[in-house]
């Protein structure tokens, strides 16, 4: 390795750790902290729900877990572990790719998941709520849903299978929610080969009421918040929002107030605008933030028919 590559390897270095110390302030901390206790009390629930309903029904599933369930079946791979490895290179792809900022959201539920499947299963060793698969389905994709709306209502992400969708619309601008689908339709596929007709149906199910649930509760309440930001760093702050919601978010574009500041407007949901305004002030700890509720957004939708 060249002495300048090395040298361009530490600036890096510096710059990232810089930026982590000027964001390290005891409010950023504290509201941190308050964030970490509910996205560790998703992974909780989401995890009771697929040991103490998923596995013991032998139900199929999406996700990481789905590949898991499959790599069990046909190697004997113990799920916890296989969990943990695949999050933690899929978390590498995020840092690299999407940068720290992402990795920050998703790096808890990276550690924890993978921790808290382990612990469950040896503490719910052979305990089996019902026979019923239909009912494993149902309560157990209730949990799921319930798990990950907890986390994703804090801005965060769950990491593994979350990733790769989120990395390629970066890379080749292809939409999230139509990659998350194809992957856990190939996920599903996967484990079909594995499991008997009424797993395979018990399965796609579970999957039907974790999506569902998870819809409804992250709409509960849904609205949409308008952020205008002032600062002399305004491009900069477009550039990371643009880089984190990416198609997220229904506005985005950089303007000057009536007092002639650089300026950032944008419509982000309700649960991003707290990560939207950390954001800004990360970047710009002066900067001026003004948020409003949005209940209902219009706009004129922008044809070429009558050219």
């Amino acid at each position: 390795m060249s002495q300048s590559h090395q040298q361009s390897i530490q600036n890096r270095a510096l710059r990232l750790m810089q930026e982590i110390k000027e964001w390290a302030t005891p409010e950023n901390l504290r509201k941190e902290a308050g964030m970490l206790i509910w996205i560790v009390l998703g992974n909780l629930v989401y995890t009771t729900g697929i040991v103490l309903f998923v596995l013991p029904a032998d139900l199929i599933t999406g996700g990481a877990t789905g590949i898991a369930l499959a790599a069990n079946a046909a190697f004997n791979v113990p799920v916890a572990i296989f969990v943990a490895c695949f999050n933690g290179i899929m978390f590498f792809l995020g840092l690299t790719v999407m940068g720290w900022r992402f990795a920050a959201t998703t790096v808890v539920s990276t550690v924890i998941y993978p921790f808290l499947l382990g612990l469950l299963q040896n503490l719910f060793t052979g305990v089996v709520l019902t026979d019923d698969r239909l009912l494993s389905a149902i309560f157990g994709g209730l949990l799921i849903g319930i798990g990950l709306a907890l986390v994703l209502r804090m801005g965060a992400s769950t990491g593994g299978m979350d990733i790769p969708p989120l990395v390629l619309n970066k890379l080749f601008g292809i939409p999230v929610a139509t990659m998350m689908y194809v992957f856990d339709f190939l996920i599903l596929l996967m484990q079909a080969m594995f499991s008997d007709t009424h797993g395979l149906l018990y399965g796609i199910l579970l999957v039907m009421t974790y999506t569902i649930t998870l819809d409804k509760l992250l709409a509960m309440g849904e609205q949409h918040a308008w952020l205008d930001i002032a600062s002399h760093q305004a491009h900069e702050i477009a550039a990371v929002l643009k880089e984190t919601f990416g198609s997220d978010m229904l506005d985005l574009y950089e303007h000057h107030n009536f007092q002639g500041e650089p300026t950032v407007g944008c419509v982000v949901t309700t649960r991003q605008a707290h990560r939207a305004a950390m954001i800004a002030l990360d970047i710009d700890p002066e900067a001026i933030i003004v948020e409003s509720r949005a209940t209902r957004i219009r706009r004129r939708a922008i044809s070429g028919a009558g050219k």
